[in-house]
């Protein structure tokens, strides 16, 4: 075969978003795709202060204080300042371990803002700019959300949880905090994505810990991966659509040209949902009912009798939860009645 009649290898994927990516302007994105995300950034530090009085960050935070090296990135709540892939880590679960972050479902549900700690951790180390770090928030969100809309059925409904999709957005995100030529974000994506995909047995069941922290686990990932791009470690380019890559190793259906169509004429954070609620979002519909049967009809909590005829657990005689368990739901996760509860007057 003549080198005239040799047919180009097709571009994948990868190499379509890196470059994309790694080219993408401030200027480019338009006003409200800027506001929306100083808007996710400043929900997300709310989310983060939170999540920092929780017990299953203070553990984190105590690993980490044993391993983790010096570094330019700051954990929030602390003030000190380690190694970007901990701190990513540290403030991403700070950020999801309430479940109170944002929230996309199409195919398949995610929250996007759980990347943010790569763009703040790889900022702080490239000493970028305010606008930089809002490239790496939007693209977060506008990758993040192609890959939630692009299985069908989605990669939760095959049995897998969404942190495998943030594994493949994280190392872009942060590679392009850190500068990185799109050949090197690209390589970052394989290294990160290619080890990173997440049994969906942590929402399936009992729920532990680990619910909130697969996602956070994986933003880790995403640094991990461009630090090591940046000094020339390479990792597979067919990771999405070649040989035992995502789609093929995950089966049907997949639609790819969601993935890269219409980039830059638009910008998925602005379709973001952000929670009127602090509770988990199937919670929301229901919460919602009940508000508008508050407000519809007029109620008040003085003209309301119980006729549930329902009694306590101590008054049954039933045996309760051990107290600190009680006082780790009670702190988590606010009571969907306290958010109902009728308006006093």
């Amino acid at each position: 075969m003549s080198a005239k009649e040799a047919v180009a290898p097709k571009e994948t994927i990868t190499a379509k978003i890196s470059r994309w990516a790694a080219g993408v302007e401030y200027e480019q994105l338009s006003q409200d795709a800027v506001y929306q995300a100083k808007r996710f950034l400043l929900d997300s530090v709310g989310c983060a202060l939170g999540g920092y009085q929780q017990h299953d960050v203070k553990i984190a935070l105590e690993v980490l204080a044993e391993i983790a090296g010096r570094g330019p990135a700051t954990v929030i709540g602390t003030g000190k300042r380690i190694d970007p892939v901990s701190a990513s880590l540290a403030n991403a679960l700070m950020i999801r371990c309430m479940d109170y972050n944002d929230i996309y479902w199409k195919q398949d549900p995610s929250h996007p803002s759980d990347i943010f700690p790569a763009a703040l951790a790889c900022c702080e180390r490239a000493r970028s700019n305010g606008k930089e770090l809002i490239v790496g928030l939007v693209l977060g969100h506008e990758f993040e959300m192609r890959l939630c809309e692009a299985a069908f059925p989605g990669i939760r409904e095959r049995g897998w949880h969404h942190a495998t999709l943030t594994a493949f957005v994280s190392p872009i995100v942060a590679g392009r905090a850190l500068h990185l030529p799109w050949e090197q974000i690209q390589h970052a994506i394989g290294i990160s994505a290619s080890r990173q995909c997440t049994l969906g047995a942590v929402t399936a069941g009992k729920l532990t810990m680990m619910k909130n922290t697969v996602d956070p686990m994986a933003t880790q990932s995403g640094v991990l991966a461009a630090l090591m791009a940046e000094k020339g470690y390479t990792g597979p380019e067919h990771v999405v659509d070649g040989k035992e890559g995502l789609t093929h190793c995950f089966g049907p259906e997949w639609k790819l040209n969601l993935l890269t169509d219409g980039l830059g004429e638009s910008w998925r954070i602005t379709q973001c949902g952000m929670k009127f609620f602090p509770t988990e979002a199937l919670t929301h519909a229901p919460i919602s009912a009940v508000l508008d049967l508050v407000k519809n009809n007029d109620l008040h909590p003085e003209n309301q009798e119980d006729r549930s005829g329902r009694r306590s657990r101590d008054r049954e005689g039933l045996p309760r939860a051990p107290a600190r368990d009680r006082e780790h739901y009670n702190r988590r996760r606010p009571r969907v009645h306290q958010a109902t509860r009728l308006p006093q007057r």
